[in-house]
């Protein structure tokens, strides 16, 4: 108990204290308004385009096409890369498998035992029965 009680202590105290390390205000200091002069935008006539040299390097372009990157073929899985696979899924896979049969192990021990309680509960009633009759037979 007095465990339980020194670990809620010292959870408050340790956010009351990040609480309060880290109070600041929500806004800075207000100081006045900047304004920014934008930068003088080209008007369409202002703006040169140069033709001639795009023309030269879609020509380039035609006459000798980019080569296409060659592709590494993908190698074959190494032997940890297979094995992590295996532990990834067989591991999981194995202690669900496990868990399921030790359940179904413990309900059928279960189920049997309900069983035969069941049984000594029918034979008493049974019993309880015939000795009610016997006894109203010999009234």
């Amino acid at each position: 108990m007095a465990f339980r009680t020194l670990g809620l202590c010292l959870l408050f105290l340790s956010i009351s204290v990040v609480a309060h390390a880290n109070r600041s205000p929500a806004v800075e200091d207000f100081v006045g308004i900047e304004i920014d002069q934008p930068e003088a935008t080209p008007h369409a006539s202002d703006t040169l385009f140069n033709l001639e040299q795009d023309m030269t390097k879609l020509e380039e372009s035609r006459t000798n096409p980019p080569k296409p990157e060659l592709v590494e073929p993908s190698k074959p899985w190494s032997a940890f890369s297979m094995l992590a696979v295996v532990l990834g899924v067989g591991l999981p896979t194995f202690v669900w498998l496990t868990i399921m049969g030790h359940l179904r192990k413990k309900a059928t021990l279960e189920s049997a035992s309900n069983l035969e309680v069941l049984e000594k509960y029918r034979k008493e009633r049974e019993l309880a029965k015939q000795s009610e009759e016997s006894t109203r037979k010999a009234s």
